[in-house]
């Protein structure tokens, strides 16, 4: 990156992925502003570049702080902590936080800053068992910042930010909760779709493709789809080996133990736990090591 213009960059992206200027620029900032900035003339604000380079699935995570001013720092250190919360549920100071960057008339004036306070109250409401209803109404309300013209069946055919990516991963999750397993599990395919087509950076599809590949087959057990879920665990599995992504690893196998034991293959669920159990311990996610072990205990009668 040091070695070539950001602008030179952004083209040879654009065009390695068949895009035009206006499919690329839709909606994230003008034309005329892309083709100057592939010129090298310009240079957008950070959250427009990162969005562009989103859209052509590129990680940006080791050229975010290099766009940072003092002023700057201080709300991402509030947006960090914001995901921090939401991720240990911690929902009382997430509103508080929220509430901070709401009142901050320069960040709110960036329309993609905007996208990230409602989905966070989003995933909030989630966290706080909230209105099924209210909560796909701000998650909607989200995407159509960015994709005005956004509907549930046309995903696969968008170019989606990891931000976008996110929300729609959390409408997947909430129309689960609400029952609507189905509309769920065709909302993750359209997912997966999207990111086996645009998705070119390796970084990117380990951080974003098993999330969606867990997702994908808790609900497929669910409706009783086993060896269609138990296939795609191992696509999980492959990819997080290729990319060396661990994180969801525990995850997607634990759900590959579920569906073996669900057809009745229960030597091999057995194996499959005690390696999730052992692989979670490793990695100190000690809340799927115990569920992995009560499982192992309920099911099957054995001691992890």
């Amino acid at each position: 990156m040091e070695n070539i213009h950001i602008g030179i960059f952004i083209k040879k992206l654009r065009k390695q992925q068949r895009m035009t200027q206006e499919e690329l620029a839709f909606d994230i900032i003008d034309r005329t502003a892309l083709s100057k900035l592939e010129r090298g003339l310009v240079i957008p604000h950070r959250k427009s570049l990162i969005a562009l380079l989103e859209k052509l699935g590129y990680d940006t995570s080791i050229i975010n702080n290099f766009f940072l001013d003092d002023k700057e720092v201080e709300v991402q250190k509030i947006v960090n902590r914001i995901q921090l919360c939401t991720a240990n549920r911690n929902t009382e100071e997430v509103d508080e936080l929220l509430a901070l960057l709401e009142n901050n008339t320069q960040y709110m004036s960036q329309k993609l800053n905007r996208q990230f306070v409602i989905s966070s109250k989003a995933s909030n409401l989630i966290n706080k068992g909230g209105e099924i209803k209210e909560t796909v109404k701000l998650l909607h309300e989200a995407l159509k910042i960015t994709i005005p013209v956004f509907v549930e069946k046309d995903i696969d055919e968008y170019y989606v930010t990891n931000e976008e990516l996110h929300i729609i991963n959390m409408l997947a999750i909430t129309h689960g909760k609400n029952g609507e397993v189905e509309k769920a599990i065709d909302i993750l395919y359209s997912l997966k779709n999207n990111l086996d087509k645009n998705c070119v950076d390796t970084n990117r599809l380990g951080k974003q493709y098993p999330l969606i590949i867990y997702n994908l087959t808790k609900y497929l057990g669910i409706v009783g789809r086993r060896d269609e879920a138990i296939e795609l665990c191992d696509v999980g599995y492959a990819i997080c080996l290729k990319t060396a992504q661990f994180f969801f690893l525990p995850h997607i196998l634990h759900n590959k133990a579920v569906n073996l034991f669900e057809i009745g293959n229960r030597e091999d669920c057995e194996t499959l736990l005690r390696q999730v159990y052992h692989l979670s311990c490793a990695y100190k996610d000690y809340e799927c090591a115990e569920i992995t072990r009560s499982y192992a205990l309920d099911k099957l009668g054995v001691y992890l």
